[in-house]
């Protein structure tokens, strides 16, 4: 009579321990259980288009994606330009220059004309740069 007990209480055993208490946070952990949200979102420097990370196809890491004002539907932003981005800098006092460095060297950008000249071309990394205090100049750290 043992014998034929105890396949169903290790049954019953095995289905009670697999039952686990879902919680808000065992949820939170899993983004297959919420989606993916965009995150470091941010704009362009002439404020005509929203930068962010999104992993809407649930690949292994985020890609770039950006919507503009003429066209609301995220797309993805492809290599060639996500190269040529800026990377985040320092505004002048009337916001129509920013100092920025980028692969070791430091790059102006002229907003109203969206051109960028490179300043620093060398070998050794040039990093933080800012204006001076009449911005006439631009001050950076060279790395020797």
């Amino acid at each position: 009579m043992l014998t034929r007990l105890l396949p169903f209480f290790l049954f019953v055993q095995l289905a009670s321990a697999q039952l686990t208490e879902l919680t808000v946070e065992k949820i939170m952990r899993d983004p297959k259980w919420i989606g993916t949200s965009p995150s470091n979102i941010r704009w362009s420097v002439d404020s005509k288009t929203v930068y962010f990370n999104w992993n809407p196809e649930k690949n292994p890491g985020d890609s770039l994606y950006k919507i503009t004002l003429s066209n609301l539907s995220p797309q993805k932003v492809s290599k060639a330009e996500r190269l040529s981005l800026p990377n985040a800098g320092v505004y002048n006092t009337t916001y129509t220059k920013m100092v920025y460095d980028k692969d070791g060297d430091i790059f102006l950008l002229d907003i109203p004309s969206n051109k960028t000249t490179r300043i620093t071309n060398t070998v050794q990394r040039e990093s933080n740069p800012y204006f001076s205090g009449d911005e006439k100049k631009v001050v950076f750290t060279y790395e020797q």
